[in-house]
């Protein structure tokens, strides 16, 4: 679709615009990051990226995610200066959801000063969905497909070769991100009476070269064993919920979605803008788009039963452009926008969460950074296994300058740092004895961490007994897994507790 070159300055307003709205949704989501959860989910990505960065094969971090997830950390690593700047890189690149909604926007809204309209409101939306913060906040939510469902939707309007191309590659890289993102590849119907044929075999012929490491990845899951069909069944469900009745699921996320995260007021608000475009001819190809890829989306997570309210944030950009082109073709859908909202309520930012330690980590991180003595990270928990991991210590260290090949060490003869993660109400006393504290780092994690304690053993098989003889026994041990294949994907002599 050819059209008309815009001014030089017209292209100096854009950018500006769009950088601000960048920075606003930015500064929204880095609001949040003292909330960011520690799992091993919210950090398998960044260590993928270490192994890739250290020469080891590079594999997604979890058997259901893609390429995309290392790929999309390797900025992270390589600008953040601490555990805290690695997610705050995250967390801008997170907010490019906006000006690729924005941009997406205007590429789908016929010429006119209508671009303008329906790209600031379709970066606003995105720049505030409290869903879309809570997806980087939250653990193993913390995936990257709205942005690339934006830029895919960015390239289905331009069009063309190369936006063809982005969309094809940029709707592989989703799907990496979270595999409910395929689901979005029906509404590649509604560019059907939009796009060449020539548009379709670019899109094609990049779509074939972007999956190829997804395929490879997928044969080496389905060599479990038992049978190609049955070993990607298994992962595909890993997750499902087949207690559960179908329809119950479906409430369950409109409900929380649509209700809790959003409330009803934005949520109408949503479903005008996107019934608007189906009906207007102008705008039908993008409602074609927006119905049948939300559709996808929910059927395949109905067929594999696994179907979570938080799936449904990876269509917000398809639902917030054709809003915003809608109300771009008709100022006056604004008042109806204003109405639903006034009526029906929305909620203007992400519910706070408890503070996720990550400041706290950075400050055992820093220290640990500075060591003399190679050590080998472990851990044990007494309680609730979810506490201070050795990947998030060691990936902090590394941010802070810590030389692995120097620092660290994974055959169990040396010093062992041991992360001692204590139940409710309790203290190390009775545990270990008080002398066996690595007292350095110890005070750092009774100043700035809950329930945690930091031991020092002289190798492996004295912090082994020590734990061997503890009343009561750790419920977990180890995890030291993680950081031994991003740190030194060569070791061959790793040994755990």
């Amino acid at each position: 679709m050819d059209r008309p070159m815009p001014s030089p300055r017209v292209r100096w307003y854009a950018g500006a615009g769009l950088l601000t709205l960048w920075g606003v949704a930015t500064a929204i989501r880095w609001a949040h990051l003292d909330s960011v959860t520690l799992g091993s989910d919210s950090l398998g990505q960044f260590l993928a990226a270490w192994t890739v960065l250290s020469g080891g094969v590079p594999v997604p971090p979890n058997p259901e995610g893609g390429h995309s997830l290392w790929a999309w950390a390797i900025p992270c690593v390589a600008l953040g200066r601490s555990l805290e700047g690695v997610f705050a890189v995250r967390f801008a690149l997170g907010a490019l959801v906006a000006p690729l909604g924005a941009m997406a926007a205007a590429a789908w809204s016929p010429p006119g000063r209508s671009r303008w309209l329906a790209g600031l409101l379709a970066g606003l939306i995105l720049a505030w969905d409290p869903g879309l913060v809570d997806t980087l906040v939250v653990s193993f939510r913390g995936y990257g497909a709205p942005e690339f469902v934006a830029m895919a939707l960015l390239g289905a309007g331009v069009g063309g070769r190369i936006g063809a191309s982005v969309t094809a590659a940029a709707a592989i890289a989703a799907t990496g991100q979270h595999p409910m993102a395929a689901g979005l590849g029906l509404g590649m119907l509604g560019l059907l009476g939009r796009w060449t044929r020539t548009e379709w075999r670019w899109a094609l012929g990049v779509g074939v070269l972007a999956v190829l490491p997804r395929l490879v990845w997928l044969w080496s899951l389905g060599s479990c064993g038992a049978g190609l069909a049955e070993c990607l069944a298994s992962v595909a469900t890993g997750s499902a919920e087949p207690e559960v009745a179908r329809l119950v699921m479906l409430r369950r996320a409109f409900w929380d979605r649509f209700v809790v995260e959003m409330r009803p007021g934005a949520s109408v608000a949503l479903a005008l803008g996107a019934g608007a475009a189906l009906i207007d001819k102008r705008t039908r190809s993008l409602g074609v788009v927006v119905l049948v890829g939300c559709a996808g989306v929910i059927a395949l997570g109905l067929v594999v039963q696994g179907f979570r309210p938080y799936h449904l944030r990876a269509v917000m950009p398809l639902m917030a452009v054709a809003l915003a082109v809608s109300v771009g073709l008709r100022p006056w859908l604004l008042l109806g926008v204003g109405l639903s909202i006034s009526l029906g309520g929305i909620r203007w930012a992400a519910p706070p969460a408890p503070d996720g330690g990550v400041r706290g980590v950075d400050a055992v991180g820093r220290v640990v950074a500075t060591l003399d003595e190679p050590v080998q990270v472990e851990a044990a928990w007494f309680g609730d296994p979810v506490g201070l991991e050795p990947g998030a210590v060691v990936l902090s260290a590394r941010q802070h300058g810590l030389s692995p090949a120097r620092q660290l060490r994974a055959d169990g003869a040396g010093v062992v740092l041991l992360l001692v993660n204590l139940p409710d109400g309790s203290s190390v006393d009775g545990l270990v004895e008080l002398d066996r504290t690595f007292s350095v780092l110890d005070d750092v994690a009774q100043r700035e961490l809950d329930r945690v304690r930091i031991l020092r053993a002289s190798s492996l098989d004295e912090a082994r007994g020590w734990l061997n003889d503890t009343t009561p026994p750790p419920v977990v041990v180890g995890g030291s897994f993680d950081w031994v294949k991003a740190f030194a994907p060569a070791a061959s002599d790793h040994r755990a507790l």
